[in-house]
């Protein structure tokens, strides 16, 4: 008769025989440990990337901040303009015509620019505390 004891164990192991969750490499969830976890595991102050690393955090902000910038002024304006009225989705027919002609409607729309605005001034400001804090 089998041990249990050998078979729990054979069990534990994973699928393809890897560590558990907690050993070492591996997170409690079971993923693989990152630089800062394994630091900070080990009792050694995680290191800060260096060179064009350092700055890739920054530079993707600002191209988010830009990026939610322009679509929120785009959301804001265009359903006001009279391109709106002459899309392709004015033109279908039933109530989804008359959906996009409604003020209500096209209020929503400005609201989700607004809100895309709110985001970019958000993360400008994390990324204003990002550079004071260096």
């Amino acid at each position: 008769m089998p041990d249990p004891v050998d078979q729990r164990r054979a069990a534990d192991s994973g699928p393809f025989g890897g560590a558990q969750p907690g050993e070492a490499g591996q997170g409690v969830d079971g993923r693989p440990r990152g630089r800062a976890e394994e630091a900070a595991g080990s009792g050694k102050a995680p290191t800060r990337p260096s060179g064009i690393h350092r700055w890739l955090l920054p530079v993707g902000r600002l191209l988010f901040i830009f990026l939610c910038i322009e679509l929120g002024l785009f959301l804001i304006v265009y359903p006001w303009s009279g391109y709106w009225e002459t899309s392709y989705f004015a033109g279908l027919p039933g109530l989804w015509a008359k959906l996009w002609q409604s003020p209500y409607f096209r209020g929503a729309v400005s609201g989700v620019g607004l809100l895309d605005i709110w985001l970019a001034l958000g993360e400008m400001a994390r990324l204003l505390g990002w550079f004071r804090a260096r």
